[in-house]
């Protein structure tokens, strides 16, 4: 049986450096085990060329008088296995879209995957170089926050869910992507989409989708370029109770 290990940030740092930690008890990179709770509460580096795989629980969270954030570099894919837990609230998940962040500039690598995880958003920014998907039953809630990719959003796999509440999702900023729903359920309250790129959908494709979209855009608000894509919701869509899309453009 695993012991469970706790690490907790004490000031901002890298990652890797035993003083950014209590103790000096630096967490591991790559896979993260079952037994792992990593509380981040300053602003953290992930300074390392392991692709994060977890299986434990990241909670990014500020104590009074930080920032908490998690900055992940170019090349660095993450992953929130089935057990594993990512809590972001009141903070920041940052897998930039453009290297040094930005709206611009050099586009940066890196997928975000949660299979069969779960990840809680609330009161924060999350960041996806290129794909933000979930998949095999993984579980997202995000609630007032703002997510943004470079590439696609997507949702597959029967027993996944997504519940969006006064959230917007902002996507394609690489210039395409689509936001997808292929399987799985979609729960909106007062969600708003933004396809950034000049091309790229929205689309429900098959599963359920409920609730109410306050609207869809495809005008990117930096540069007021307007994309070619479309609006696709299939007649296989589950929709009860309701799906209203309050005004599009």
């Amino acid at each position: 049986q695993l012991i469970a290990a706790d690490y907790t940030t004490i000031s901002d740092g890298n990652w890797t450096s035993s003083s950014t930690w209590q103790g000096g008890s630096v967490p591991p990179t790559g896979d993260i085990p079952s037994s792992a709770n990593i509380y981040i509460r300053h602003t953290v580096d992930y300074n390392s060329g392991d692709d994060i795989k977890n299986e434990g629980t990241i909670r990014i969270e500020p104590t009074t008088g930080t920032t908490a954030k998690l900055i992940i570099p170019d090349g660095i894919n993450v992953e929130i296995y089935s057990g594993g837990e990512l809590f972001v609230i009141n903070g920041y998940f940052l897998q930039y879209r453009f290297i040094g962040g930005g709206d611009s500039g050099t586009q940066q690598d890196g997928n975000f995957k949660n299979i069969g995880g779960y990840v809680y958003v609330q009161n924060s920014v999350v960041e996806a170089s290129q794909d933000f998907t979930s998949e095999s039953g993984g579980e997202r809630y995000f609630e007032n926050s703002c997510i943004l990719t470079g590439q696609n959003y997507s949702v597959s796999g029967s027993s996944s869910d997504d519940t969006y509440i006064g959230t917007n999702v902002l996507i394609g900023w690489h210039g395409s992507g689509n936001f997808q729903l292929s399987d799985g359920t979609m729960d909106f309250t007062d969600m708003q989409v933004q396809l950034a790129g000049t091309s790229g959908n929205f689309q429900l494709s098959s599963g359920h989708a409920f609730g109410d979209i306050t609207f869809i855009t495809m005008k990117n608000h930096v540069t007021s370029g307007m994309g070619n894509g479309s609006i696709q919701i299939s007649s296989s869509i589950s929709n009860s109770p309701s799906l209203i899309l309050d005004a599009y453009w």
